[in-house]
């Protein structure tokens, strides 16, 4: 990569909405309350399916961050917008961002 393309992906890492996930406590969307006066519902087709982590992040010989598509094998420098996405901490350890509904985990969903 050039150095125009290489200050264009800092500029916008900088500039990317993500926090890396609380240590102390996962960022996590609670669950439903369990109530003993109703049946278990059915879990629909969208809660059956498996999870899915579609990016991860990387870095060039020089630190620079780009991302992977795992099930194509396409890379790009620019943030993906949709799915899972395997991100890269600043001390190098892994945690999990959704970017459609911006929720970040230390494990994977």
């Amino acid at each position: 990569a050039d150095g125009s393309a290489a200050a264009a992906v800092g500029a916008a890492w900088a500039a990317a909405p993500l926090a890396e996930p609380d240590r102390r406590t996962p960022r996590e969307e609670p669950g439903p309350r369990a109530e003993t006066s109703r049946a278990p519902e059915r879990a629909t087709a969208e809660q059956a399916l498996p999870v899915v982590i579609r990016w991860e992040e990387c870095l060039t010989d020089t630190q620079e961050r780009y991302y992977h598509e795992l099930p194509t094998g396409r890379t790009q420098w620019e943030l993906p917008v949709e799915g899972w996405i395997e991100l890269l901490a600043d001390d190098g350890e892994r945690y999990y961002w959704d970017a459609t509904t911006n929720i970040t985990s230390w494990t994977s969903p």
